[in-house]
């Protein structure tokens, strides 16, 4: 869970864990040039969910995908990658590296961010 942002970074609910079997196949049959945008992905598991028992609320949402993906990943179930295009299985060791680098970019700017608002706190303009 992320300070925060605990409404959306919560663990998974049992009934998400329930979509992660169903989100891992259907991502295993796509490939980079066939990426899934995450609100398909989204509406797709919607509509999915009642034949599986899964009551209607709360709709999965692009943030709970989100955790799902993370979860996924973090468990080595599936080498899920995510471009601007959408969602979809790394096929080959340069689309991992890329991954990776991408990854680990994000993570830097989000550290840089938190270094600049420290400095903003602890040195402001006025």
């Amino acid at each position: 869970m992320i300070t925060n942002f605990e409404g959306v970074t919560n663990p998974l609910s049992d009934d998400e864990m329930r979509l992660v079997p169903y989100i891992i196949d259907g991502l295993k049959k796509r490939d980079k040039d066939h990426a899934i945008k995450g609100a398909e992905i989204c509406e797709r598991m919607q509509a999915f969910k009642k034949t599986i028992g899964i009551k209607e609320k709360p709709k999965l949402t692009d943030a709970r995908l989100r955790k799902i993906v993370s979860y996924i990943r973090i468990n080595a179930l599936l080498p899920i990658g995510a471009t601007s295009n959408g969602y979809f299985c790394i096929t080959d060791y340069l689309e991992l590296e890329g991954q990776i680098k991408s990854l680990k970019e994000r993570a830097d700017a989000i550290y840089a961010a938190a270094d600049g608002i420290k400095r903003a706190f602890e040195n402001p303009l006025n």
